[in-house]
């Protein structure tokens, strides 16, 4: 008997679960891979040259593992990022932010790129000083 299972998602969610099933794992064993929501955005509304802190928030992923990085003008950033590590949302499904320390300069991007067990290819969100109030 290998037993049955059910799975409520409420219709508004629907859209952001994926269920996998892999055949190279025991026929009771399944996947649960839910993709992470992306959002990149300053902590403060300043002008250009101020100190701030930029923000990506990623939310509502499962399982935990994922891999969030910074890219400033095309290259990793890793001085200056700080995590809130995972935090769980009660659902199953965790979020974390990632945040980079930066003074913000006319025509910079920074990229922030996330990697996830749920998604083939990483997920990158850019924002640039055009995104901000000056």
């Amino acid at each position: 008997f290998l037993g049955f299972w059910s799975l409520k998602i409420p219709g508004k969610d629907l859209r952001n679960w994926r269920l996998t099933l892999s055949s190279s794992l025991s026929p009771a064993t399944t996947c649960l891979l839910v993709e992470p929501t992306v959002t990149v955005f300053p902590s403060k509304t300043q002008p250009l040259q101020h100190h701030n802190l930029l923000v990506c928030s990623v939310n509502g992923f499962y399982p935990g593992h994922i891999e969030v990085k910074w890219f400033w003008n095309g290259q990793e950033e890793e001085t200056g990022v700080v995590s809130t590590g995972l935090i769980r949302n009660g659902d199953w499904t965790f979020q974390t932010l990632v945040m980079l320390e930066t003074v913000p300069q006319s025509g910079e991007v920074y990229t922030c790129h996330v990697e996830h067990p749920s998604r083939m290819s990483p997920i990158t969100v850019e924002w640039s000083e055009n995104r901000m109030l000056h």
